[in-house]
């Protein structure tokens, strides 16, 4: 066995590989009543007259510190850094242990199973903010409802989507890479059919992942993943390193992988609710049925918005990864690595947002019912919280991307053995280093605009994106560009969101 294929081996027993790749593109909204940015970098704590208010018993959130705040965030970072890194070292494996038509049908792949759970970002959002606000309010009725709500949700879509994969995923995967490369249809189409067995799994733990870090529990499901990753690493060791299935002992052993982190999920939930079992059919009454009815009102009217969103989004990188496909082989295989390397540095960009939703809430419950002088005071305390989160955000995820662009320039051989294909991963680390730090941006501002409930904004924006992005990728490929142009347009996207959601956040109301 040569040498790279040995360390690779070696890695994935140590750190596994994917079991989720729902990963960077998580959403957060939480609903205060005003929020207003001004620059200022230091994060003051409250003094003891912000704090406790003696005029009719109320009390004062206090401002979190620098502990409870890493406290949380670190947990949830490895939460959801782990999916990413894990698929990069997924794309390792294949890589190294398969050819490059193993690893460019990884790409097509591994973008129609995140897409379609993607598409359900809908419930870790509903989820995580309607579990915040019950926490937050200390109303054990409400956090039964959420669970109730988000696991039926959760389980109805799972099943649907693994319907429609199972029968339809060769069709859709012919019409997605296109005629240069119909020679990774065929193992693409059966990783996605293996994967499709655990969407069900997958949108659950989901669940129930959002509900634990509205409750600020963030090591729980870090915990349960964690368990998943040792086990999809063994199983990548054995399937893909040794017995050499490719990509479907990949699929294989994620799903396995994910099966287990749910079950470890399930036995943790009693935690979270006094119903140990949400599936189970009861006999409510009258009360019982309208709230219920009330809840699911509430947790799908998250759905328009965020589907609008996740549309705009997804419509960039689908049709990246479908010019990369007319390109050839070696382009789409370049492709897979870098994506998944981008995907690896969002989560530090977009871990702002998950902290917001933990820890305003209970700002927004105070507001509810203080006076005038002290909704102010829990303004301002918002206000730095939002601004620390945000400078402390721009400056890791700038570090951040610097180092993986390293990657395409020096990490070749950790990913493929194809001269080819490390030749033309180099050029890709400029417009890599640039999206990366742009991503920041784009998330801060959005976070911004997602507390103020500017859901109208964002979704125009991304329904313009989802209906100018394919045109200008299309322009691309009938004019034949290259990999590093398709990349660059993706930096221009980076570019034009990041100065549009910073307009709007950073101007007057």
């Amino acid at each position: 066995m040569p040498i790279s294929t040995s360390i690779t081996c070696l890695l994935i027993l140590a750190v596994g590989s994917p079991t989720s790749s729902a990963y960077s593109l998580s959403l957060n909204i939480v609903y205060p009543r005003r929020l207003r940015i001004r620059p200022h970098y230091a994060v003051e704590q409250p003094t003891q007259e912000f704090a406790e208010r003696e005029g009719g018993g109320s009390t004062m959130p206090s401002m979190p510190t620098n502990r409870e705040i890493l406290m949380f965030s670190g947990p949830a970072l490895g939460l959801w850094i782990t999916g990413p890194l894990l698929s990069l070292i997924d794309s390792s494996a294949v890589g190294v242990t398969g050819s490059a038509t193993q690893l460019a049908a990884l790409g097509p792949a591994t973008t129609m199973i995140d897409g379609a759970s993607y598409m359900f970002a809908f419930i870790n959002v509903a989820t995580t903010n309607l579990m915040a606000t019950a926490v937050a309010k200390e109303d054990k009725k409400q956090v039964d409802l959420v669970v109730r709500a988000s696991l039926r949700c959760a389980f109805r879509c799972g099943v649907g989507v693994l319907a429609l994969l199972l029968a339809l995923s060769p069709q859709m995967l012919g019409i997605y890479v296109g005629p240069r490369a119909l020679d990774t249809i065929g193992p693409a189409a059966n990783y996605v059919r293996i994967r499709a067995l655990s969407m069900p799994t997958l949108l659950i733990s989901n669940a129930l992942q959002a509900a634990m870090l509205g409750a600020k529990d963030s090591v729980t499901p870090l915990k349960a993943l964690f368990l998943a990753a040792i086990l999809n690493g063994f199983g990548d060791a054995l399937l893909v390193c040794w017995a050499k299935w490719g990509l479907s002992g990949a699929a294989i052993a994620t799903v396995l992988s994910q099966w287990a982190g749910l079950a470890l999920l399930l036995s943790k939930a009693k935690t979270l609710t006094s119903n140990s079992n949400p599936f189970t059919r009861d006999n409510p009454n009258e009360t019982v049925i309208q709230e219920r009815r009330e809840m699911q009102s509430k947790f799908y009217a998250f759905m328009p918005s965020v589907v609008l969103v996740v549309i705009g989004k997804m419509c960039a990188f689908g049709f990246m990864t479908n010019v990369a496909s007319e390109i050839g082989t070696v382009a789409l295989a370049a492709h897979q690595v870098v994506l998944a390397t981008f995907f690896l540095l969002a989560p530090f960009s977009e871990i702002s947002s998950q902290t917001f939703q933990a820890f305003l809430p209970k700002f927004t419950a105070f507001e509810d019912e203080a006076s005038q002088e002290d909704k102010s005071i829990a303004r301002k305390l918002t206000d730095r919280l939002s601004r620390k989160l945000q400078v402390s955000s721009f400056l890791v995820a700038t570090s951040v991307a610097a180092l993986a662009s390293l990657v395409p320039l020096v990490g070749a051989g950790l990913f493929t053995r194809d001269a080819a294909v490390a030749a033309a991963l180099r050029p890709l680390a400029m417009p890599l280093f640039l999206a990366g730090a742009l991503h920041s941006l784009v998330c801060s501002a959005e976070g911004i605009l997602l507390v103020r409930r500017e859901l109208k904004f964002l979704g125009v924006l991304y329904t313009a994106s989802a209906v100018v992005m394919p045109i200008i990728f299309m322009a691309m490929k009938r004019a034949g560009a290259g990999l590093p142009a398709v990349w660059y347009g993706f930096v221009g996207f980076q570019a034009v969101r990041a100065v549009l959601l910073n307009f709007r956040a950073h101007s007057k109301r």
